[in-house]
C-alpha cells in the first residue's frame, strides 16, 4: 500500500508534484523555525551557567581556615568592547579556582581568554598587555559567556584586594542566581515564534488546498475501480506522510546547516 500510494502522489501529474513540493517545503521551514526557538532557551541557560562564577557572592563573615578567596570583578573597556578583569587572590592552600583555569594565579600573572589573546597579539603590549602581567595560560570555554568575550583573572595581593572592598568566596557558584531568561525576554521569544509560524501556517494551508482538488479526484478514481474506504484512507494517508516526512528531513538539515551561522548572531553583545 506504501508505494502504490508513493507511485500514485508522484505519478499525478506536475500540480501534484507541486503540491507535494510546496508541502513540503513549508513543513522544512516550519520544522527549522521551532528547532531554532526550542534551541534558543538552553543556549541563553548554557550561557548564564558559564557566567555564574563571577555573580557576586553572598556576605561571609567566617572564611575556613586554609580556603577561602578574595575576588573582585572590574568592568573595563578596550576601544569599544567590553573587558572583565577579575582580580582573585587566595586566602590559604585550599582557595577555591574558578573554572576554566589550572590554578589560582599568583600576583603579576594572569589567565586571559582567547579573544583577549588575540587582541593583544594585535596591538603594542603598552596599549593592552600591560595591563594584565604575565600571561600564564588561557581561559577554558567553560568560564566564558561567548568565545568573542574578553576576560583576563589576574592575580592580586591579598591585603590589596581587601582595601578595595572584593567580596570573600568559598566556592564559585555554578548555576546563575537569577533566571537565565528575564520574563520579557520570553515574552518577545514567544512573538517572535509566532510571527515566524504565522506565514509557514499560510503557506501551508495553501499547498494543501492546491493539492486537495487533485487528490480527491485521484482517490474518487480509486473508488470506481473497486478500492475500499480503508485503502482510500490508507493511500490518503501515504500521500500526506510523504511530504511531510520529507520536509522534516529537509528542516532537520537545514537546521543543522544554518545553526552555525546563527550562533555567531550577537545578543546582549555575546554570542
Amino acid at each position: 500500500m506504501i508505494p502504490l500510494g508513493l507511485r500514485l502522489a508522484l505519478a499525478g501529474g506536475r500540480g501534484s508534484v507541486i503540491g507535494i513540493t510546496l508541502t513540503a517545503l513549508a513543513v522544512a521551514l516550519g520544522t527549522a523555525i521551532l528547532l531554532f526557538a526550542l534551541s534558543f532557551g538552553p543556549a541563553l541557560e548554557d550561557r548564564a551557567r558559564r557566567a555564574a562564577w563571577r555573580a557576586p557572592a553572598v556576605f561571609l563573615e567566617d572564611i575556613p581556615a586554609g580556603g577561602g578567596a578574595l575576588m573582585s570583578v572590574v568592568e573595563d573597556r578596550f576601544v569599544d568592547e567590553a573587558l572583565l578583569r577579575v582580580r582573585i587572590a587566595p586566602l590559604g592552600p585550599d582557595a577555591p579556582i574558578p573554572p576554566g583555569i589550572a590554578h589560582l594565579p599568583a600576583p603579576g600573572e594572569a589567565f586571559i581568554s582567547p579573544a583577549l589573546a588575540a587582541r593583544m597579539a594585535s596591538v603594542p603590549s603598552e596599549e593592552l598587555a600591560a595591563r594584565f602581567g604575565t600571561v600564564v595560560g588561557p581561559i577554558g570555554d567553560e568560564a566564558l559567556r561567548s568565545p568573542q568575550e574578553l576576560v583576563a583573572i589576574v592575580g592580586a595581593d591579598a591585603e590589596t584586594l581587601r582595601g578595595d572592598g572584593a567580596s570573600p568566596r568559598v566556592a564559585f557558584a555554578s548555576e546563575p542566581g537569577d533566571p537565565a531568561i528575564p520574563p520579557v525576554m520570553v515574552l518577545v521569544i514567544v512573538l517572535a515564534i509566532v510571527g515566524a509560524l504565522a506565514p509557514v501556517a499560510v503557506f501551508v494551508a495553501t499547498a494543501t488546498r492546491l493539492s486537495a482538488a487533485r487528490r480527491e479526484q485521484r482517490l474518487a478514481a480509486l473508488r470506481l475501480v473497486g478500492a475500499t474506504p480503508r485503502q482510500v484512507v490508507a493511500l490518503a494517508v501515504v500521500e500526506a506522510l510523504a511530504a511531510t516526512v520529507a520536509g522534516l528531513i529537509v528542516g532537520l538539515g537545514l537546521f543543522v546547516l544554518v545553526r552555525p551561522l546563527v550562533a555567531l548572531v550577537p545578543l546582549d553583545q555575546a554570542t
